[in-house]
């Protein structure tokens, strides 16, 4: 005889079946894509987080970010002011040594190949520019190409 629907079970002697239910089979993103354009996160249409290679991330962040802007991480970024204040003869060596300098990490583990920081657009008042490397922990992907201005 069972004890009844409380505490102690609902079979006999107090056996209680446990409901079986099926394992959560979703999965997380390699990483969350952070969008500087946005300065945040963006969701999917399923209300999902976007998904990146932990990579793609890495350069994304310290791409993004200027040169000593996070206290908890000051030599992290890019030194936009060098950028900023370079002659306008320097200003592409300028941004690939700042760029270069940025991604030392990743170049370090041999997560990154660094092909360069061309300038995709100049004026008087800004210089915008993209970061070209390879992602070495997907073989066989072609070269990336990222903006920090979004």
């Amino acid at each position: 005889m069972g004890a009844g629907s409380f505490g102690a079970g609902i079979g006999p002697a107090g056996f209680d079946p446990l409901v079986t239910t099926p394992p959560n089979r979703a999965s997380l993103p390699d990483a969350p894509f952070y969008d500087p354009s946005v300065r945040g996160y963006p969701f999917g249409d399923g209300g999902e987080l976007s998904a990146v290679h932990p990579v793609d991330q890495y350069v994304a962040l310290v791409a993004s970010i200027p040169l000593g802007s996070v206290a908890s991480s000051p030599e992290d970024g890019v030194d936009y002011d060098r950028i900023r204040l370079a002659q306008p003869a320097a200003r592409q060596s300028t941004i690939t040594d700042c760029v270069r300098y940025a991604l030392r990490d990743g170049i370090a583990r041999g997560d990154i190949l660094f092909l360069g920081a061309p300038i995709v657009d100049e004026d008087a008042d800004s210089t915008t520019f993209a970061v070209d490397y390879v992602n070495l922990r997907l073989p066989g992907q072609p070269a990336r190409r990222f903006s920090p201005g979004g």
